[in-house]
Protein backbone atom coordinates (compact mmCIF):
# COMPACT_ATOMS: atom_id res chain seq x y z
CA UNK A 1 0.00 0.00 0.00
CA UNK A 2 2.82 2.41 0.86
CA UNK A 3 4.52 1.70 -2.48
CA UNK A 4 1.25 2.13 -4.39
CA UNK A 5 0.59 5.46 -2.69
CA UNK A 6 4.15 6.66 -3.29
CA UNK A 7 3.91 5.77 -7.00
CA UNK A 8 0.56 7.49 -7.33
CA UNK A 9 1.90 10.69 -5.77
CA UNK A 10 5.04 10.67 -7.93
CA UNK A 11 2.94 10.14 -11.05
CA UNK A 12 0.20 12.50 -9.81
CA UNK A 13 -2.47 9.81 -10.10
CA UNK A 14 -4.48 10.78 -7.02
CA UNK A 15 -7.98 11.35 -8.39
CA UNK A 16 -10.58 13.79 -7.14
CA UNK A 17 -14.26 12.86 -7.01
CA UNK A 18 -17.08 15.30 -6.25
CA UNK A 19 -20.23 14.66 -4.22
CA UNK A 20 -22.94 17.35 -4.61
CA UNK A 21 -24.37 19.29 -1.67
CA UNK A 22 -28.03 20.35 -1.87
CA UNK A 23 -29.43 23.59 -0.43
CA UNK A 24 -32.80 23.15 1.26
CA UNK A 25 -33.62 26.86 0.98
CA UNK A 26 -32.71 27.16 -2.70
CA UNK A 27 -33.93 23.70 -3.70
CA UNK A 28 -30.87 22.90 -5.79
CA UNK A 29 -27.23 21.80 -5.68
CA UNK A 30 -25.06 24.72 -4.61
CA UNK A 31 -21.76 23.08 -3.58
CA UNK A 32 -19.75 19.86 -3.68
CA UNK A 33 -17.26 18.02 -1.53
CA UNK A 34 -13.93 16.98 -3.07
CA UNK A 35 -12.86 13.44 -2.12
CA UNK A 36 -9.46 11.85 -2.81
CA UNK A 37 -9.43 8.47 -4.58
CA UNK A 38 -6.67 6.01 -5.50
CA UNK A 39 -6.92 3.47 -8.33
CA UNK A 40 -3.69 1.46 -8.49
CA UNK A 41 -2.76 -0.63 -11.58
CA UNK A 42 -1.92 -3.63 -9.35
CA UNK A 43 -4.22 -3.20 -6.33
CA UNK A 44 -7.20 -1.75 -8.18
CA UNK A 45 -9.52 0.69 -6.42
CA UNK A 46 -8.23 1.28 -2.89
CA UNK A 47 -10.84 2.30 -0.26
CA UNK A 48 -10.19 5.90 0.82
CA UNK A 49 -9.99 5.05 4.52
CA UNK A 50 -7.17 2.61 3.81
CA UNK A 51 -4.83 4.80 1.77
CA UNK A 52 -5.58 7.93 3.80
CA UNK A 53 -4.63 6.03 6.97
CA UNK A 54 -1.36 4.97 5.32
CA UNK A 55 -0.73 8.51 4.06
CA UNK A 56 -1.17 9.91 7.56
CA UNK A 57 1.24 7.34 9.01
CA UNK A 58 3.95 7.97 6.40
CA UNK A 59 3.51 11.75 6.18
CA UNK A 60 2.41 11.52 2.53
CA UNK A 61 -0.91 13.09 3.52
CA UNK A 62 0.72 16.50 3.04
CA UNK A 63 1.33 15.79 -0.64
CA UNK A 64 -2.08 14.16 -1.05
CA UNK A 65 -3.58 17.40 0.24
CA UNK A 66 -1.54 19.56 -2.13
CA UNK A 67 -2.58 17.49 -5.15
CA UNK A 68 -6.26 17.56 -4.17
CA UNK A 69 -6.25 21.35 -3.66
CA UNK A 70 -4.43 21.82 -6.98
CA UNK A 71 -6.97 19.69 -8.87
CA UNK A 72 -9.91 21.48 -7.29
CA UNK A 73 -8.46 24.89 -8.11
CA UNK A 74 -7.68 23.81 -11.68
CA UNK A 75 -11.28 22.63 -12.07
CA UNK A 76 -12.73 25.89 -10.72
CA UNK A 77 -10.43 28.02 -12.89
CA UNK A 78 -11.19 26.07 -16.07
CA UNK A 79 -14.82 24.96 -15.71
CA UNK A 80 -16.32 27.87 -13.73
CA UNK A 81 -18.87 25.74 -11.84
CA UNK A 82 -20.38 28.92 -10.36
CA UNK A 83 -21.98 29.48 -13.76
CA UNK A 84 -24.09 26.38 -13.04
CA UNK A 85 -24.88 27.57 -9.53
CA UNK A 86 -22.15 25.59 -7.73
CA UNK A 87 -20.40 28.31 -5.78
CA UNK A 88 -18.27 26.38 -3.31
CA UNK A 89 -16.08 23.26 -3.27
CA UNK A 90 -15.26 21.70 0.10
CA UNK A 91 -11.80 20.20 0.69
CA UNK A 92 -10.91 18.00 3.65
CA UNK A 93 -7.91 18.82 5.82
CA UNK A 94 -6.41 16.00 7.89
CA UNK A 95 -5.31 16.46 11.51
CA UNK A 96 -1.69 16.17 10.39
CA UNK A 97 -2.11 18.98 7.86
CA UNK A 98 -3.67 21.14 10.55
CA UNK A 99 -0.56 20.78 12.71
CA UNK A 100 1.57 22.40 9.98
CA UNK A 101 2.28 26.01 10.96
CA UNK A 102 2.75 26.83 7.26
CA UNK A 103 -0.64 25.40 6.26
CA UNK A 104 -2.31 28.72 5.47
CA UNK A 105 0.68 29.92 3.44
CA UNK A 106 0.90 26.67 1.43
CA UNK A 107 -2.82 26.61 0.65
CA UNK A 108 -2.83 30.30 -0.24
CA UNK A 109 0.07 29.80 -2.66
CA UNK A 110 -1.80 27.05 -4.52
CA UNK A 111 -5.08 28.97 -4.68
CA UNK A 112 -3.33 32.16 -5.83
CA UNK A 113 -1.43 30.23 -8.49
CA UNK A 114 -4.73 29.31 -10.17
CA UNK A 115 -6.29 32.72 -9.62
CA UNK A 116 -9.28 31.22 -7.84
CA UNK A 117 -11.32 33.42 -5.46
CA UNK A 118 -10.95 32.12 -1.91
CA UNK A 119 -14.73 32.42 -1.56
CA UNK A 120 -15.02 29.35 -3.82
CA UNK A 121 -13.24 27.16 -1.25
CA UNK A 122 -14.52 25.64 1.99
CA UNK A 123 -12.10 23.67 4.14
CA UNK A 124 -13.41 20.81 6.27
CA UNK A 125 -11.70 19.95 9.55
CA UNK A 126 -12.56 17.32 12.15
CA UNK A 127 -12.64 17.61 15.92
CA UNK A 128 -9.40 15.60 16.06
CA UNK A 129 -7.71 18.34 14.00
CA UNK A 130 -7.96 20.76 16.92
CA UNK A 131 -5.21 19.27 19.06
CA UNK A 132 -3.43 22.63 19.15
CA UNK A 133 -6.32 25.09 19.40
CA UNK A 134 -4.13 28.19 19.10
CA UNK A 135 -2.28 26.95 16.00
CA UNK A 136 -5.34 25.81 14.05
CA UNK A 137 -7.28 28.95 14.96
CA UNK A 138 -4.41 31.11 13.69
CA UNK A 139 -4.25 29.19 10.39
CA UNK A 140 -8.03 29.31 9.99
CA UNK A 141 -8.24 33.06 10.62
CA UNK A 142 -5.53 33.71 8.03
CA UNK A 143 -7.48 31.81 5.37
CA UNK A 144 -10.79 33.27 6.55
CA UNK A 145 -9.40 36.78 6.01
CA UNK A 146 -8.71 35.83 2.39
CA UNK A 147 -12.34 34.71 1.97
CA UNK A 148 -12.25 30.94 2.55
CA UNK A 149 -14.79 29.30 4.83
CA UNK A 150 -14.64 26.32 7.20
CA UNK A 151 -16.82 23.36 8.14
CA UNK A 152 -16.57 21.16 11.19
CA UNK A 153 -16.77 17.69 9.63
CA UNK A 154 -18.11 14.45 11.18
CA UNK A 155 -19.73 16.16 14.15
CA UNK A 156 -20.99 13.54 16.56
CA UNK A 157 -17.92 11.29 16.42
CA UNK A 158 -15.67 13.25 18.79
CA UNK A 159 -15.77 14.59 22.31
CA UNK A 160 -14.36 18.11 21.95
CA UNK A 161 -15.51 20.98 24.12
CA UNK A 162 -18.29 22.79 22.22
CA UNK A 163 -17.27 26.17 23.60
CA UNK A 164 -13.77 25.70 22.17
CA UNK A 165 -15.18 24.50 18.86
CA UNK A 166 -17.46 27.51 18.49
CA UNK A 167 -14.51 29.80 19.26
CA UNK A 168 -13.13 28.78 15.87
CA UNK A 169 -14.22 30.60 12.67
CA UNK A 170 -16.56 27.79 11.59
CA UNK A 171 -19.44 28.63 9.24
CA UNK A 172 -20.83 25.10 8.86
CA UNK A 173 -21.15 21.94 10.93
CA UNK A 174 -21.60 18.56 9.23
CA UNK A 175 -23.58 15.92 11.10
CA UNK A 176 -21.93 12.54 10.67
CA UNK A 177 -23.90 9.94 8.70
CA UNK A 178 -23.91 7.58 11.69
CA UNK A 179 -25.54 10.26 13.83
CA UNK A 180 -28.16 10.87 11.14
CA UNK A 181 -28.85 7.15 10.71
CA UNK A 182 -29.16 6.72 14.48
CA UNK A 183 -31.81 9.43 14.56
CA UNK A 184 -33.91 7.68 11.93
CA UNK A 185 -33.54 4.40 13.82
CA UNK A 186 -34.90 6.11 16.93
CA UNK A 187 -31.59 6.06 18.81
CA UNK A 188 -30.64 9.75 18.64
CA UNK A 189 -33.76 11.74 19.47
CA UNK A 190 -31.61 14.68 20.53
CA UNK A 191 -30.78 15.56 16.92
CA UNK A 192 -33.44 18.35 16.71
CA UNK A 193 -31.93 19.85 19.88
CA UNK A 194 -28.50 19.92 18.23
CA UNK A 195 -30.01 21.65 15.20
CA UNK A 196 -31.56 24.35 17.39
CA UNK A 197 -28.30 24.79 19.32
CA UNK A 198 -26.27 25.43 16.16
CA UNK A 199 -29.00 27.67 14.77
CA UNK A 200 -28.69 29.83 17.88
CA UNK A 201 -24.92 29.91 17.34
CA UNK A 202 -25.59 30.99 13.72
CA UNK A 203 -23.76 27.99 12.30
CA UNK A 204 -25.22 26.41 9.15
CA UNK A 205 -25.96 22.68 9.23
CA UNK A 206 -25.03 20.04 6.65
CA UNK A 207 -26.35 16.50 7.09
CA UNK A 208 -24.50 13.59 5.49
CA UNK A 209 -25.68 10.12 4.55
CA UNK A 210 -29.12 11.09 3.26
CA UNK A 211 -30.46 8.32 1.03
CA UNK A 212 -34.25 8.74 0.82
CA UNK A 213 -36.87 11.39 0.16
CA UNK A 214 -38.25 10.76 3.64
CA UNK A 215 -34.89 11.57 5.24
CA UNK A 216 -34.60 14.71 3.11
CA UNK A 217 -38.08 15.89 4.07
CA UNK A 218 -37.63 15.26 7.80
CA UNK A 219 -34.23 16.93 7.98
CA UNK A 220 -35.43 19.92 5.98
CA UNK A 221 -38.43 20.31 8.31
CA UNK A 222 -36.07 20.05 11.27
CA UNK A 223 -34.16 23.09 10.01
CA UNK A 224 -31.06 21.57 8.42
CA UNK A 225 -29.64 23.89 5.76
CA UNK A 226 -27.79 21.53 3.41
CA UNK A 227 -28.11 17.86 2.49
CA UNK A 228 -25.46 15.48 1.17
CA UNK A 229 -25.82 11.81 0.33
CA UNK A 230 -26.63 9.10 -2.18
CA UNK A 231 -30.18 10.44 -2.57
CA UNK A 232 -28.66 13.11 -4.81
CA UNK A 233 -25.49 11.41 -6.00
CA UNK A 234 -22.65 9.13 -5.09
CA UNK A 235 -19.19 10.73 -5.43
CA UNK A 236 -18.35 10.96 -9.13
CA UNK A 237 -15.09 11.69 -11.00
CA UNK A 238 -14.40 15.29 -11.97
CA UNK A 239 -15.02 14.31 -15.60
CA UNK A 240 -18.64 13.41 -14.73
CA UNK A 241 -19.33 16.25 -12.33
CA UNK A 242 -20.58 18.51 -15.11
CA UNK A 243 -23.42 16.03 -15.62
CA UNK A 244 -24.49 16.44 -11.99
CA UNK A 245 -24.03 20.21 -11.87
CA UNK A 246 -25.87 20.68 -15.17
CA UNK A 247 -29.11 19.63 -13.45
CA UNK A 248 -29.16 23.13 -11.97
CA UNK A 249 -29.09 24.79 -15.38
Amino acid sequence: MESALSRALQEQRIEVYFQPIYSVREGRIIAAEALARLNDPQLGFVPPDEFIRVAERTGDIMEVGRQVVSQVCAFIAKEHPEQKGVHRISINLSPMQCMNDQLAAELSDIIDRYGVPFERINFEITESSIEDHYLIRKQMLTLKERGADFSLDDFGTGTSNLVRLLDLPIGFVKFDRNLVNSYFKGDANFLPDLVRMFQKARVLIVTEGVETAKMLGNLAAMGCDYIQGYYFSKPVPISRSEERFSRNA
